[in-house]
């Protein structure tokens, strides 16, 4: 029986790039606009994917900081002179108020699992496991951009707020200290869990295997959102902002991984141009 083989280092690269999406972009554009073409081409000549891929994150982590920033302080401005003040606690206290003994113990396995140990287990289990399917370098390449990127965002945007969590008296363990806005297990959750679905589609070719791939993830978002207003460790609009910085993160680096691989494809193409010219 052969033995597995792990993803050769030497084709990282290789494996990041998602070449159909890459040449499907540029022949598009090409149609649309021969000029944007020839200025893009120069463009490329200058950047390479990697710098692309860095350029892409660096903005787009900044955009999605000055976005969270800007949720932040709209959301207090309506509360303060919309009257609904109360949503927050309104939403707290129907949460506490259902609980039972059964759900406690399931939205806390789920809390668990998102959590600062949980979450990066879960998450670089699943990568390996792709990139192992796969023997590519791509699920686990994009997971760690993601993991390490929303938790960037948690840490500076939970010190930029410094909002009070709910009523410790109404908490459920495993109990927190952290500020309060955004949550991060859910925002971690969101963008670890997002970036794995975009993997699994595209490296799966079955499309009942795609959605459900998809849907699982997707739930198990929601489920770890609403165990962290369940458990009384954080509003509703803490969990609120954090899927959204979630998506938004995770968002950036799919688009990151998109412009490395245009960016990495048309150099190539061009390189092959150049050396057709010159023979």
């Amino acid at each position: 029986m052969p033995r597995p083989q792990l993803p050769d280092p030497r084709r990282i690269g290789h494996d990041l790039a998602d070449e159909r999406f890459a040449t499907h972009l540029t022949e598009r554009v090409e149609r649309l606009s021969p000029k944007l073409a020839e200025l893009l081409d120069k463009v490329l000549r200058v950047i390479g994917p990697w710098t692309g891929l860095i350029i892409t994150l660096f903005i787009g982590g900044l955009i999605v900081a000055a976005g969270l920033e800007l949720f932040e302080d709209t959301w207090e401005w309506v509360r303060e002179s919309t009257g609904t003040a109360t949503i927050d606690q309104e939403i707290h206290a129907a949460a506490v108020e259902a609980r039972t003994p059964a759900l406690t113990a399931v939205l806390t396995v789920i809390t668990e699992l998102a959590g600062k140990v949980g979450m990066p287990i879960v998450g670089v289990v699943l990568a390996v496991a792709l990139s192992w399917a796969a023997r590519s370098w791509r699920p686990l390449l994009l997971t760690a951009i993601a993991g390490l990127g929303s938790l960037l965002l948690t840490l500076v945007s939970k010190n930029a707020a410094g909002r009070d969590r709910p009523p410790h008296a109404d908490a459920l363990p495993p109990f927190e200290t952290s500020p309060s806005f955004p949550s991060g297990h859910t925002l971690n959750a969101t963008a670890i869990l997002l970036v794995v679905a975009y993997c699994a589609v595209l490296q799966f070719d079955r499309t009942v295997t795609k959605v459900l791939a998809v849907a699982g993830l997707l739930a198990f978002v929601v489920l770890v959102g609403v165990s962290r207003i369940y458990l009384g460790h954080h509003w509703f609009s803490d969990v609120g902002a954090a899927l959204a910085l979630g998506v938004a993160w995770a968002a950036v680096v799919m688009l990151g991984h998109q412009v490395f691989s245009v960016v990495r494809s048309r150099r190539r193409e061009l390189a092959a141009e150049n050396g057709a010219e010159e023979r």
